[in-house]
């Protein structure tokens, strides 16, 4: 019998999830002692910054297993009310921190009103979408900008764009497939763009993408505020 190809992503993405397991608990003592020691070395020292760097490292391969964890498991998060403009100011921090200084991060972030979903997976999709955007404009100098405002009819419009290399309409057709990319091997699993439209439709929400080559990206994501979600509801 023909295994259909949903049922094989399916298939990979429980036997991808169970290896991300077991990494994710090898790696528990890693960051916990790295950080340990990290406390208790003087800054600044070779020691601290030697240390510092494989912290990094540690936290990069997290980040990869808990997006793997996300696909294998599709897991729904711990849905509550939060302050979205919050969550997207303390995701900007973080995200200026780690951008090279070519490239500069514009925000724009106005009071919205309450969402209803899990804010650890609203900071997943912007730093994905933000820092796919960072890395399509690479070694040169660009912009990447961050907005967030209410719409009309109780939606919250989050918009990360860039003035990156862009996508041709193939690329473009095919950026949310698991295990996708056009980086270098070693350079991302693919599975980034794939966990953020599994977020977003878990939240109820809508994700559209204008690209071209030598034009940049821009990404629009839609989501229903808490009461337009309890509305829609009853």
């Amino acid at each position: 019998m023909a295994v259909s190809h949903a049922g094989r992503v399916d298939a990979l993405g429980r036997f991808a999830g169970g290896i991300a397991h077991d990494l994710n608990n090898a790696l528990v003592p890693v960051l916990a002692m790295t950080k340990l020691v990290l406390s208790r070395l003087t800054k600044p020292s070779r020691e601290f910054a030697n240390l510092e760097l494989a912290l990094m490292g540690a936290e990069r391969a997290k980040d990869l297993v808990q997006q793997i964890l996300a696909f294998g498991r599709k897991q729904s998060g711990e849905y509550r009310e939060f302050d979205p403009a919050q969550v997207v100011a303390d995701g900007v921090k973080m995200l200026r921190a780690s951008f090279p200084p070519t490239i500069s991060l514009d925000t724009n972030i106005d009071r919205v009103p309450m969402l209803r979903g899990d804010p650890g997976q609203l900071n997943q999709v912007l730093v994905n979408l933000a820092t796919n955007g960072a890395h399509a404009i690479g070694d040169q100098p660009g912009t990447v900008t961050i907005s967030l405002h209410p719409e009309g009819d109780g939606f919250i419009r989050l918009v990360v764009a860039d003035s990156g290399s862009g996508m041709d309409e193939k690329t473009k057709a095919r950026m949310f497939e698991p295990f996708f990319t056009t980086k270098e091997i070693g350079k991302g699993t693919g599975l980034g763009l794939s966990v953020v439209r599994d977020i977003i439709t878990a939240h109820d929400g809508k994700i559209s993408v204008e690209s071209a080559p030598g034009k940049g990206t821009r990404i629009d994501v839609v989501f229903p505020a808490a009461e337009r979600h309890k509305a829609d509801a009853a």
